[in-house]
């Protein structure tokens, strides 16, 4: 294939000029990868995320591929952060961040093994409070991990060859699995789910 040796670009995609195949597209878009998956109410288990969904609506899944990158996509890894589902009982969300374990790993390498309290929507148990008629507090309502934003995550990088913080590459087919293990003293109240994100930047080529 005969590429132009210099890149040019249209808004903030780089492209070059194929003789035979026209404008190949290389698009960077911020945009996470995520996977929802429902856990049991087993006091100790196992869930892998982004493989083996039974369905691949969007509502579950933006990866196409079974537990892997697509073939002409890659995406630079920048961190993690974690859902549950609104509503769930106050003692099974303690119960979780308190018991789970997530591990980040590719084919050939662990690269994140920490509990779920580390894993934000924020950091730390922040909730909203229900009042009674005296206007003291009675009990939460709502439990989450963090105050939720898209600006927040926990970060994850590898030094580059610069010594500067680099993104984790995965790149075009690679396999990767997130995997959250729970080890409660005591089973859920009941099954629930909960959405792992990968955030980062995906690029694609498209002619």
């Amino acid at each position: 294939m005969n590429r132009r040796q210099q890149p040019k670009y249209i808004g903030d995609a780089r492209y070059f000029e194929d003789v035979n195949q026209g404008m190949i597209m290389k698009e960077r878009i911020r945009e996470p990868l995520y996977s929802k998956k429902s856990f049991a109410v087993d006091a100790a288990q196992t869930v892998n995320f982004f493989r083996d969904h039974t369905s691949n609506s969007s509502l579950y899944t933006n990866l196409v591929s079974n537990g892997a990158m697509p073939s002409n996509q890659k995406f630079e890894l920048e961190g993690f952060c974690f859902r549950l589902k609104y509503g769930m009982a106050k003692t099974d969300i303690l119960k979780f961040y308190n018991s789970a374990v997530l591990t980040f790993r590719t084919h050939d390498k662990t690269y994140l093994k920490t509990p779920m309290m580390k894993i934000p929507s924020g950091c730390g148990l922040t909730g909203l409070a229900a009042l009674d008629g005296a206007s003291s507090t009675t009990e939460f309502v709502e439990l989450t991990n963090g105050i939720p934003s898209p600006m927040v995550y926990f970060p994850i990088w590898r030094k580059g060859e610069n010594g500067k913080p680099t993104p984790i590459l995965l790149a075009p087919q690679q396999t990767f699995e997130l995997e959250i293990q729970t080890f409660a003293s005591a089973a859920f109240s009941a099954v629930f789910d909960g959405t792992a994100f990968l955030v980062g930047q995906r690029s694609r080529e498209s002619s």
